[in-house]
Parts: structure tokens; sequence; C-alpha cells
């Protein structure tokens, strides 16, 4: 039967922030949120240690009745087997203890790893576009799951390697006190004074770690970037370059590897020396008190048995303080990246949730084609001068728009401005007199459906990557839009029709192919405005001439703004605006913009279509 895991939210985007540069903190919301399996976890794990210290304290009352019963003759062995088989009883109980500890956690430890996952991946999502362009979007993927393996490994090493040896010293020095109150006050101060020694140490050195999860991540980045990109590699014959250039980040990494180890390895010398003097001090001092009288050899065993426990114990924990060191810097360094601030661009307020339910009952009541409006805005890139000051632009409800100027004019960046990548400095971009940022991102998208020149297209099934304009559709609807887009001839040609995975990025269907499935996909999304960008500039002639014939399908009833740089595939268009440097210099009918002297007129003649 398989397992049904439900991944839940259990933080909001708006909390995930406040723990930017607290992971500690972050990772303990999540255990919170499990208190109930990470506190069972606990207490079986405590009731297992309690039968080990039990079977210690039992061990030495059978010596010293061992001791009793072979000094006295005639005495009944019974005491010592019902001593053995109480004995007996504690080791198995503790067996059966770490076992049950051992299934509870294997379900809450997978179960955290996952929430984070998702919460880390929607709030990833919720990134600007400035966001992606600035970052590696494979570095950024791996830095989700470099988070979850630190999540699981700091898990684990607390559930086994760091709290019980600390519930083990405590049970111990427990048992020590019984034999001596001296003694045992003398390992409790020692045992702090070497915490706090281990501690300093140990903060003292997180800024190692954190240099070299900064540089892990960087040589991951780089090799994600260089595999992504594979066939540009082999194109240039640029292997011995990229091998070259991730060599020169791996030296990096790992002399911060280097520094970060030997540090640890300074912190595991100090914890070995001081250990030895403090086992060698408890051993010496209860045996003195077994030569004045004071102890048994039940005690002498006992304390002997404690303090080899203490001393492996310990180890372990500075060991893993060490491993958990490392871990924590990389969940730190990840967050970092992860968890800065959204640029926000839709603010989705509650004014704006009840202008959008108007907008919405007032498309009901009219035509699927809405009015664009670029309302004196006013916008540049980051450190740049403006591009567009006080630029406006109408489009009516219904109109065919296209867009041409040469690169840089502002085309592709109206686009983006449309789609709520960018928020512009003044002004507003309205979609039916509502301003898009009183939208949610959701919202917006619901009236855009994009056909691009470059098709992006999901490693899946051609039948989920038609459907991802529309998730409610049903397998029909999917169809019709093949059929619409004059693709569902060549789907079905294929060996798994619908169900055929196309490949990375579609890398097994061609060009025509994949424009064809982002127009379906289009269709199924049936949004009022459709935006055009370079839609068919890669593709041959003859094959553009077909897709032209699908896209006008495509076009009907709806309000259409697109970018163009062969010119003929905006013959049947309403209107042509013409932009150079961020300004409107010519606007109007294909025909008239033909018969004018200017900027329209000259692109024309430049490619052989002037009459």
């Amino acid at each position: 039967m398989p397992i049904s895991v439900a991944v839940d939210s259990v933080l909001s985007d708006k909390q995930l922030t406040l723990y930017t540069d607290k992971p500690l903190r972050f990772l303990f919301q999540y255990v919170y949120f499990h208190k109930g399996a990470f506190f069972l976890v606990f207490l079986t794990v405590t009731m297992a240690l309690g039968c080990g210290a039990a079977a210690s304290y039992t061990l030495r009352i059978l010596v010293d009745t061992l001791k009793e019963v072979s000094i006295s003759s005639g005495a009944s062995p019974w005491p010592v087997w019902r001593i053995l088989a109480v004995l007996v009883a504690f080791i198995a109980a503790d067996n059966i203890l770490w076992r049950g500890a051992g299934w509870v956690a294997s379900g809450v430890f997978v179960k955290v790893t996952g929430e984070i996952r998702q919460d880390l991946f929607r709030y990833l999502l919720g990134h600007s576009t400035t966001y992606f362009t600035n970052n590696m979007s494979g570095s950024l993927a791996g830095r989700i799951s470099a988070i979850a393996s630190a999540v699981f490994s700091l898990e684990n090493l607390l559930a086994w390697s760091v709290i019980p040896p600390c519930i083990n010293i405590v049970y111990s020095i427990g048992l020590i006190l019984t034999v001596s109150p001296y003694l045992g006050f003398c390992v409790v101060f020692s045992a702090l004074l070497l915490c706090f020694i281990l501690f300093k140490m140990g903060l003292t050195g997180r800024p190692l770690h954190m240099n070299y999860a900064t540089y892990s991540s960087d040589v991951e980045g780089k090799m994600i970037d260089a595999v992504g990109n594979i066939g540009l590699v082999r194109l240039f014959g640029q292997k011995h370059y990229e091998t070259a250039r991730l060599g020169k980040a791996l030296e990096k990494e790992m002399q911060a590897r280097t520094l970060a180890l030997r540090y640890m390895e300074k912190l595991r010398f100090v914890h070995a020396v001081f250990t030895a003097f403090l086992i060698a001090g408890i051993l010496c001092w209860v045996v003195y008190l077994w030569q004045n009288g004071n102890a048994t050899l039940g005690d002498v065993v006992m304390v002997v048995g404690l303090g080899f426990m203490i001393l492996h114990g310990t180890r372990d924990l500075a060991v893993a303080l060490v491993d958990a060191t490392q871990h924590q810097a990389r969940l730190a360094e990840g967050l970092k990246k992860l968890l800065s601030p959204h640029e926000t661009v839709h603010k989705a307020t509650r004014e704006g949730q009840i202008v959008h339910s108007a907008y919405q009952k007032n498309q009901e009541a009219s035509s699927l084609a809405v009015e664009v409006l670029f309302d004196h805005i006013t916008f540049s890139y980051h450190g740049r001068d403006n591009l567009f000051e006080g630029f406006t632009l109408k489009i009516d409800r219904g109109t065919k728009v296209g867009l041409v100027g040469t690169s840089g004019a502002g085309k592709s960046t109206l686009f983006s401005l449309l789609l709520g990548f960018y928020s512009p400095a003044r002004g507003k971009v309205c979609i039916d007199g509502v301003d898009i940022t009183a939208l949610s991102e959701e919202q917006l998208r619901q009236q855009i459906a994009v056909v691009p020149q470059e098709v992006s297209l999901f490693h899946r099934s051609i039948k989920e990557n038609i459907r991802y304009g529309c998730f409610e559709a049903t397998d029909a609807e999917v169809y019709q839009a093949a059929q619409a887009a004059e693709c569902y001839e060549f789907i079905m040609s294929l060996p798994e029709g619908f169900e055929t995975l196309v490949g990375e990025k579609g890398i097994r269907l061609s060009g025509g192919q994949k424009q064809r499935l982002a127009i379906a996909r289009a269709f199924l999304k049936n949004a009022p405005v459709i935006i055009f960008d370079e839609a068919t500039s890669a593709l041959d002639t003859e094959t553009e001439k077909k897709i032209q014939h699908v896209l006008h399908k495509l076009m009907v009833g709806k309000t259409v703004i697109a970018i163009a740089h062969r010119l003929s595939t905006l013959e049947q268009f309403d209107r042509i605006v013409v932009l150079q440097k961020g300004k409107i210099i010519q606007d109007g009918a294909p025909e008239h913009l033909e018969n004018t002297a200017g900027v329209f007129q000259n692109l024309l003649k430049a490619q052989g279509m002037k009459r």
C-alpha cells in the first residue's frame, strides 16, 4: 500500500522573511509545528537512555551481590539471577525504545524537509524578474535542496548525536553523585566549563563555515550553468574553458573548507585533552574512595563504566557539534539568499479585490477583449537613465496593435510592465481602467496570454504543457485547443500522443511544433489580452506562413499587442506604433504609415516590402 504524504504550508511568505538571518529559529518553527511528534521522539530517547543508566546502576548492584554471595558460604544464588533478569530487561527495553524513536523520527523528519522545500519554493517563485536575472536559476534551486539536506542532517544530529550524550551526561552525573557528592559536583563544574569553551570556539569559527557555504553554492551554480548550456559549450568547443573556470571556483571552495575543518580539529583537540584529564581524575578519585572503604567494588565498576560513557559521549557530541556548525552555516547562507524581501509590484489590497470583482462583472457583461492603457509612465532599469518618461499609450478594446522599432526602443519593456515584471516609478498601467498593481499576480496573469519567440516547455508530457494555460481544463478542452492550433495531427502521430515527453525545454520537438504548442496553450487560456513577442521570427518562411494562419484564429475577439521585426506579420493589424528611445514617433494604420515618409516606410524598404 503506497504511503500518502500531504505537504502542508507551515510559514507564510511574510513569516519566512522574519528568519532571513535566524536559521535556528527558522528550523524551530517547523519543529514546533510538529511538536507532538518531536516530543514523542525526545521522550522515547530519554526513556531509552534512562534504561541504559538503570542498567549501569543494576550492574553495580549485581557486582556487589556477587561479592557477597562469593564471600558467604551457603548463600542462595537466586538474588544474583533476579538482578541479572532485571539487567536483561533494562537492556531489552533500551533497544525497543530506540527503535520506536527511530520509527517516529523517520516520518516527522522527512515531513519537515518536505514542508521546508515547499515553503521556500513558493517564496522563491514570488521573487521579481530582476531577482532571477541577477541570480543563476540552477544555484537558487540548488540552495533549496541544500537547505533541506542541512535541516535533515541537523534533525538527525540533534536526535541521535547531541541530545543523547547530553542526557547521558546528566544521568551519569546523577549516578556518580550517589557514590560521592563532591566527585559529582566536580564533574558538573567540569562539564559546564567544557561546554562554555566549545560554544565560544564554535561561535568564533562560524564565519569560516559561512565562507565555505558561499563558495560551495558558487561551485554548484557554475556546474549547473555549464551543464544547462551544454549545447553552447560544445558548439564553441569550450569544454576546457568551462573546466578551468570551475577549477578556479573549486580552488576557493577547497581552501575555505580546509580552513573550516582545521579550525574544527583545534576544537576537537581542546575537547580531547580536557576530557582525558577529566576521566583520569574521575577514575583516580573513585579508586581512592574504594581504597579508603568509602566505595564498594560495584561503585568502582559503575563509575569506570560511566567515565568511559562520558568520554565517548562527549567525543561524539564534539564531532556532532562540528557537523552541526557546518550544516547550520549552509542553512544560514541559503536562507539569506532565498529569503531576501520580495519586490512588491502587485498590492492585491482589499480595495484592489473589490475593484477586480467589479471589473470581472463588467467583463461578463461585455465582449471578451479589454482596453489597455499605459498612463504617463516613467520607468528606468536600475542604475540607468529613464527609458520612458511620461509615456502614454492607449490600446482600445479588441484592437490589434503592432509595436515596431529598433533594439532598445522599449518594446519588450512595455510587455514587461504590462505583465507586472517591473513597476513604473510614476504613472500606471491599466487593464479596463483597473491599475494592475491593485490585482494579485494570479489575477493579472488570468487576463494575459503570451506567445513568445523562444517557447518555454517543461520536461513533461505534451498534454501537461498545453494544460499549463488552464489547469481546470478537461482532456477534451485540451484536445480542442490542440485542434484549434492545428497541432493535433502531429501530436497523434507521435508514439505516445499527448502523453509524449517533450524533453528538457522541448528539445525533442521542432521549432514549429513548439510554437504550435504555445499557441494551443494560449487558445486554452482564452485570455482577453494576447501578447505576441516575435512569435514567428525564429521560424523559416514556410512554417511562419502556416503559423500565421493559426495566429489569426487566436486573435479573433481579443486585444492583441505584438512585437515583430518581420513586418509582413503585421499586415492585417489595425494599428502600428513605432517606438524610438522610449518615445512614440509614428502611430497609425499600416496602410497609412506605409505611404508616409518615416521610420516605418524605411523599415519596409529595408525588408523589400515597399510597393
